[in-house]
């Protein structure tokens, strides 16, 4: 008789996750002031920002360094603001570019601390990874001298790269600017991501 592993699941009753997403969301608040079918929809929305089995999480979210936290609390904080049956986005859609910019502005307001604690976590775990590999003999394992080379190196590459793609880009809009293309401009320090904005919803969403 073949033997089967045994597997280890994990059990969710959705049911019980909404009324969790309630009491996160929506605690204290009048129940005519928000549509808890358009909160869930939000939440969604946001768990994409720290990826799935699908797409990679944004560098400085990640939910082992408090990205829902994060996500959570300025959403919380935001949404005071936007006034009845306003929320990131209605069936899939961006409501407003602008509300979405400045709730991740937010977040990127955040990034310098969270890498910062990052380098300081992984720069501690290393060392005693190192004193670990030191202690069972293990070989080929860098010291000190060695990393701070490596990291060296690392940090010219990346300035070389930084100052090319400036000049490139610097050169881009001059030819943009002389072809009469002015219109449209590279910058080397920030990028920004255009959202079309969808039509306006409802005043009141669609509830199920």
């Amino acid at each position: 008789m073949k033997n089967v592993k045994e597997s280890q699941f994990q059990l969710l009753h959705l049911s019980v996750l909404r009324e969790y997403l309630q009491v996160e969301f929506c605690y204290k608040l009048p129940k005519e002031s928000y549509n808890l079918e358009a909160i869930i929809d939000d939440f969604v929305f946001m768990t994409f920002l720290v990826g799935n089995d699908f797409l990679p999480h944004m560098p400085s979210l990640d939910i082992g360094d408090g990205a829902f936290d994060l996500l959570f609390k300025t959403y919380k904080e935001q949404r005071v603001g936007w006034g009845k049956n306003e929320y990131l986005q209605y069936a899939g859609n961006i409501v407003s570019p602008d509300r979405l910019e400045k709730f991740l502005k937010v977040i990127g307001a955040a990034e310098n601390e969270i890498f910062a604690n990052k380098e300081v976590n992984e720069e501690a775990f290393q060392k005693k990874k190192r004193r670990w590999h030191k202690r069972d003999g293990v070989k080929g394992t860098p010291s000190e001298e060695e990393l701070k080379v490596i990291e060296a190196d690392k940090q010219a590459k990346f300035q070389e790269v930084m100052a090319e793609n400036g000049q490139s880009n610097s050169n881009s809009n001059s030819k943009s600017n002389t072809s009469g293309g002015g219109d449209f401009e590279l910058s080397s320090k920030v990028s920004f991501i255009h959202l079309q904005s969808s039509p306006s919803p409802p005043t009141t969403p669609h509830t199920s």
